[in-house]
């Protein structure tokens, strides 16, 4: 099956109500979207705080940052 891309409105909408419904599995049969698709906007927008997608340079900087983030944190469990 090809990719859908979502928009970013439609993913705050899914979550807000996956949140007020609290039964994940129930919002993605409505909205016709597979269940692993909604538990990872909701999983993001936990993480992140919001479902809106980052421009690609800015995912990089993201992923570098965090690397070093858990690099020094893990110097600082050692000393």
């Amino acid at each position: 099956m090809p990719r859908t891309k979502y928009s970013d409105e439609l993913k705050k909408q899914v979550v807000e109500e996956c949140r007020q419904v609290d039964n994940i599995s129930l919002v993605a049969r409505r909205h016709e979207i597979y269940k692993s698709t909604v538990y990872s906007w909701v999983k993001k927008a936990r993480k992140t705080g919001s479902v809106n997608s980052l421009p690609k340079n800015q995912k990089k900087k993201l992923k570098e940052t965090s690397k070093r983030l858990e690099k020094v944190s893990s110097e600082n469990v050692i000393n």
